[in-house]
């Protein structure tokens, strides 16, 4: 997607409308595979403009995205950005944080030393101090 290229080369604010038209298309198309994802880059959006509770809505929307239509890999991706913001706002315990991921974390039995799951790890480690 044209938005997730300008997130990546740190233009957020020009990622917006890309964002909206996609969100549009996916409303009225009724395609709702990609609604996770693009939930997940307004996350992104939200956070590389300083807008935390913005980042905080996007992520929990991957979540139960994802949890409805049993899309593991991308609750595994949103949990740990949802559970790495609670920690550097210091918003919540830890133990929210530690809640949140370790179900998900859990789950996955193969590629335990993917990207996202080793970054889920590390997270779920500094929750157990």
């Amino acid at each position: 997607m044209r938005c997730e290229l300008l997130l990546a080369a740190g233009r957020a604010a020009d990622a917006l409308p890309e964002i909206t038209r996609a969100r549009l298309f996916i409303e009225e198309s009724g395609q709702r595979f990609n609604e996770s994802y693009l939930a997940r880059i307004e996350g992104e959006a939200a956070l590389q403009l300083g807008d935390a509770a913005g980042a905080e809505r996007a992520y929990l929307r991957v979540v139960y995205v994802a949890r409805r239509h049993q899309m593991k890999p991308f609750e595994l991706i949103a949990a740990t950005a949802l559970a790495r913001l609670w920690l550097s706002q210091v918003k919540t315990t830890t133990t929210d944080a530690r809640e949140l991921l370790r179900p998900v974390y859990d789950w996955f039995t193969e590629g335990l030393e993917s990207q996202p799951l080793v970054e889920a790890r590390k997270l779920l480690w500094q929750t157990e101090v």
